[in-house]
């Protein structure tokens, strides 16, 4: 049932998913199983993640780094052809 793409495991109370820094985990604890299940409801069982701030934020992290590389191919390409800006 989990969609979102930064989910990384859950073990009792707890929720981990992909941390903004790399080779990092975020972990939420949850106060109880309702509100638990309520949140994976609310966030991870969606692709886009949801509400969930941190999905969003990871979202956009991508996004940004996948335009920078763009950028930066359609650069090279344009050194390797010689044209200038």
């Amino acid at each position: 049932m989990i969609r979102c793409p930064f989910y990384r495991e859950e073990k009792g109370m707890l929720l981990a998913c992909e941390g903004y820094v790399r080779s990092t985990c975020m972990i939420t604890r949850f106060p109880d199983p309702a509100a638990k299940r309520r949140y994976l409801r609310q966030n991870c069982f969606k692709e886009d993640g949801g509400g969930c701030f941190l999905a969003r934020s990871l979202f956009e992290k991508y996004e940004a780094a996948d335009l920078a590389e763009t950028q930066a191919r359609q650069e090279a390409l344009r050194a390797q052809r010689g044209c200038g800006r």
